[in-house]
């Protein structure tokens, strides 16, 4: 049995897998991107709001329960794009696969795929929930002294911290490094020499797709 179809579409795979790269490494900086947007509006809110965080909490609102409202309003932020985003994907796709399938003579599906929806719906919740760390450290170490002061700014702030490494017990930095060298090395010498042995060229791509934004970022 022949396949004329399949063998004149086989060069094309080399097209797609380059392109399946250069989609996930715009994902990657996207998310990064919204990560980083999220973290610069919540911590210059919760630097705006400290009196009314520091008034809540002396109204009697639990650290966690404040914790749980900056989460809310990170996804208060996250979800409408999201559900914005699926919405004008749908619409932008409908006469591309119109075109693709009168082009192909075969009938347009203009389904969505689960994995498509449930990758932008875990990607909506991992931004706001990664951007929103930081803010909600800050809010949740503060003293009343120093949330109730509406003479204080974080611009001008000095913070002194003192830790002995007995107290620490190792240094973060040097675990961050030699994790980051660990997978590192794993990737070059595992996962790249495995992509030759089974002639993945999808595997040594992204392998290298990996390191690249590593270095990057």
């Amino acid at each position: 049995m022949t396949l004329p179809v399949a063998r004149a579409l086989e060069p094309l795979k080399f097209l797609r897998i380059f392109l399946q790269q250069l989609f996930n490494a715009v994902v990657f900086v996207l998310v990064v991107h919204g990560c980083i947007t999220i973290y610069a509006l919540l911590l210059n809110d919760a630097s705006a709001r400290t009196y009314e965080y520091g008034m809540l909490r002396v109204l009697g609102l639990r650290k966690y329960s404040l914790g749980f409202l900056l989460v809310a309003q990170g996804l208060y932020m996250a979800l409408p794009g999201v559900a914005l985003g699926l919405l004008a994907s749908a619409a932008l796709s409908v006469p591309i696969l119109a075109q693709i399938a009168e082009f192909a003579l075969v009938p347009p599906d203009y389904t969505y795929q689960p994995a498509a929806i449930f990758t932008a719906i875990g990607v909506g919740l991992l931004i706001p929930l990664i951007g929103n760390m930081v803010p909600m450290r800050r809010v949740l170490t503060r003293t009343l002294g120093e949330s109730l002061d509406v003479y204080h700014q974080a611009s001008t702030e000095t913070t002194v911290n003192v830790k002995r490494l007995e107290d620490m017990g190792l240094s973060v930095t040097q675990t961050l490094v030699a994790l980051l060298l660990v997978g590192s090395g794993g990737v070059i010498y595992y996962i790249i020499p495995m992509s030759f042995i089974f002639q993945d060229l999808d595997l040594l791509l992204s392998a290298l797709n990996a390191i690249l934004l590593g270095t990057v970022f």
